[in-house]
């Protein structure tokens, strides 16, 4: 298969498997607040799945580089990712610990699914890599898509049909799959669980890894309480939907953007960008008193998720070994992202039971200033790195 054709097949791919995620996940907060969970339950069942991720990521990223495939990985989780959506919306009366396991499952293949998916793109050639933000700009319109088609789906059919939608996307997915190529795995040195230390043995791997847990601290804290903050401003599920479409539309244009912006203004000042971004959203949040003026600020969103997604992956593969590259996205996710999402929504939970939504906005606003703190620190260390290799 040809650059090209990779290009377009990879953005059908991207455009198919957000929407389907925007289908399963958008509404899934939602629809836990309709069945009666407060705040600190809700955060315990995402807790307890971005624990179980990371050691399902730490797990496939391996498998993936021990068995020099990615394909095999990504079709598996389609079709065990449809059957825990299936189940969870299936279920919908009241019991903890029945939704504390379907909800934890799921997130644990939303983010080793899209995780394999990133890892699949940027391992299949230079130039699939190079274009990683066109064809990722491709699932922000599956978002957007999916988003709008979940309040469709629950407004005329309810939350029971989202699993069958969710499904169906998926099987034409695997179809289109299996028509393409797997990943070019450039080294074919033998892989053991020990080889993943390796990456522990760059100090830029780990302080880039230390700064995007900052990073995700806020973006995983926002997925969470910005359905909260609109729903203590009596949003409508379709202005919650809304809320989606907005995110995901107005990223387009970075991720469209994203390569060449690289190019020109560097990693690390746009990674400066997204996080400065980012705390102010959270304080400017705190403080908006109606749903319009939330739906304003998160026209923030253009400098905050799409540069800090373009800039990080490209970091990670960076400082990875060309034998690890699947596991330095999937050990870092673990760690980045899971780890986040394992003290985040407790965080948030209990800062909104305990004080209120606007207290938790706040807080969570702060952890931009440790993500600066890192940056620095990874410059630094890369800069006597440059050094000592001339």
């Amino acid at each position: 298969m040809n650059d090209q054709k990779k290009i377009i097949m990879f953005s059908i791919t991207n455009l198919l498997n957000y929407i389907a995620e925007g289908v399963g996940y958008c509404m899934l907060i939602a629809y836990l607040i309709t069945i009666g969970y407060t705040a600190t339950q809700r955060s315990i069942m995402f807790s307890f799945g971005a624990l179980l991720s990371m050691v399902v990521q730490f797990l496939v990223g391996y498998l993936c580089d021990k068995n020099k495939t990615v394909r095999r990985y990504v079709i598996y989780g389609y079709i065990i990712y449809s059957i825990l959506v299936l189940a969870l919306y299936s279920y919908n009366t009241y019991n903890f610990y029945v939704h504390l396991v379907l909800v934890s499952l799921n997130t644990v293949m939303f983010r080793v699914n899209m995780g394999l998916l990133d890892s699949w793109v940027l391992e299949s050639g230079e130039y699939c890599k190079t274009n990683y933000g066109f064809i990722r700009a491709f699932g922000s319109i599956g978002w957007v898509i999916g988003s709008w088609l979940t309040a469709v789906v629950i407004d005329y059919l309810g939350y029971i049909y989202i699993g069958v939608v969710f499904t169906l996307i998926n099987l034409v997915l695997i179809i289109i799959n299996l028509k393409m190529d797997d990943v070019v795995k450039e080294s074919q040195e033998k892989i053991d669980l020990k080889s993943v230390g390796k990456l522990f043995e760059n100090k830029g791997y780990v302080y880039l890894i230390i700064l995007m847990f900052f990073i995700f601290m806020m973006q995983t804290a926002l997925d969470y309480t910005i359905v909260s903050k609109l729903d203590s401003l009596k949003a409508s599920n379709a202005q919650i939907s809304y809320y989606w479409m907005i995110t995901g539309i107005i990223e387009l244009p970075m991720f469209f953007y994203g390569a060449k912006a690289v190019k020109k203004f560097g990693a690390i000042p746009l990674l400066v960008v997204s996080i400065l971004s980012y705390g102010l959203r959270f304080f400017l949040y705190g403080f908006s008193v109606s749903v319009v003026q939330v739906l304003t600020i998160s026209l923030l969103q253009i400098t905050c998720f799409p540069v800090m997604n373009v800039v990080s992956k490209q970091l990670i593969d960076n400082e990875s070994p060309a034998s690890l590259k699947s596991s330095g996205q999937q050990v870092g996710l673990a760690l980045y992202s899971s780890v986040s999402a394992l003290i985040a929504p407790l965080i948030t939970g209990v800062l909104e039971d305990v004080f209120s939504i606007n207290i938790a906005l706040f807080v969570i606003g702060s952890f931009a200033i440790f993500s600066l703190l890192f940056t620095t620190f990874y410059v630094r260390e890369k800069k006597k790195q440059a050094l000592f290799s001339r």
